[in-house]
């Protein structure tokens, strides 16, 4: 299992299957467990009465979609388990309401809009974990299937090995390239995640602006630290995500005159995304960052080498 051979058209086909299995198994699933009264409500986990029980569903289907994913492609990519959970959990966002209609049911109110907020910091980190739990399911799944050569968690243990032989940087370059990636994402969202400050949240432009903008952050970080695990690359969403909500919290109301009183209105143009959509967007940019940034660097390798 690798992050830059070549699949063959069978293999995509097979990708793509995995993908479409996942969406299929999130669309009916996902919004039986997690709709609200309000069926216009926004996909989050804070604030619910059953958070627990709502999460553990949530991580449940995720670890299947993992499975999937290592299977459909045989284990000959890493992270494709990874990929095809982020794919379904994305399509699953779609039908619930976009950060627009979350503001709107919170209102202006300074107290209570730093109270969601707080609330939106805790949950990147459980949109976090979910997404761990469908990594690991990976990893178990093509460990005791014999799928490929090596699972994608223990990539970090053997770029550990490399590293005390001298071949590879260690842990604290890779928290650098998990700085460059989120430092690129953070720039590129600034250009393409809202037309003006004040203009209405278009969800098409926030999946765009999320799946682009992490997919050339982990691309980037890729070529300048091509020795780094593509596991330090994924890391970037979630840095990206907690910041976002802890300055919203901080300054939960817009400053810009004439529009303090639209409820709507999102904090700043970072806020116009929802950590389920900074998890699963993000996650699918940069593991496509990841994956054609190896190829590339293992390309420039070949060439080197004849």
């Amino acid at each position: 299992m690798t992050t830059h051979e070549r699949l063959t058209l069978w293999e995509k086909l097979r990708l793509w299957t995995g993908c479409g299995l996942c969406i299929g198994l999130f669309w009916p699933l996902g919004r039986l467990i997690l709709a609200r009264a309000d069926p216009m409500a926004a996909l989050t986990l804070a604030g619910r009465a059953d958070l627990f029980t709502s999460w553990l569903s949530v991580s449940a289907l995720m670890a299947v979609a993992g499975g999937v994913g290592a299977v459909t492609l045989g284990g000959r990519r890493t992270y494709s388990g990874l990929l095809t959970a982020a794919v379904g959990l994305a399509a699953l966002n779609l039908r619930f309401g976009t950060v627009q209609q979350f503001l709107a049911a919170v209102g202006v109110d300074p107290v209570a809009r730093r109270s969601v907020f707080a609330g939106l910091i805790g949950e990147t980190i459980l949109w976090s974990a979910a997404m761990s739990v469908a990594l690991v399911t990976e990893s178990l799944v093509v460990r005791w299937l014999g799928l490929g050569r090596t699972p994608p968690l223990p990539e970090v243990s053997q770029a550990k090995s490399a590293r005390s032989a001298g071949q590879t940087p260690g842990w604290a370059v890779g928290l650098l390239a998990t700085g460059i990636a989120a430092v690129v994402a953070v720039v590129v969202l600034s250009q393409t995640l809202a037309r003006t400050d004040v203009a209405w949240v278009a969800r098409k432009q926030v999946y765009f602006a999320l799946g682009l903008s992490f997919f050339l952050a982990s691309l980037a970080a890729s070529q300048v630290l091509p020795h780094v695990a593509g596991f330090w690359h994924l890391l970037a969403p979630t840095v990206v995500s907690l910041p976002t909500s802890s300055w919203a919290w901080r300054e939960p109301v817009t400053r810009i005159q004439y529009y303090e009183a639209i409820p709507e209105l999102p904090r700043n143009w970072l806020v116009r995304a929802l950590p389920v959509e900074y998890l699963s967007m993000g996650v699918i940019g940069s593991i496509l960052g990841v994956w054609i940034g190896g190829r590339l660097a293992a390309t420039r390798r070949a060439g080197a080498a004849a």
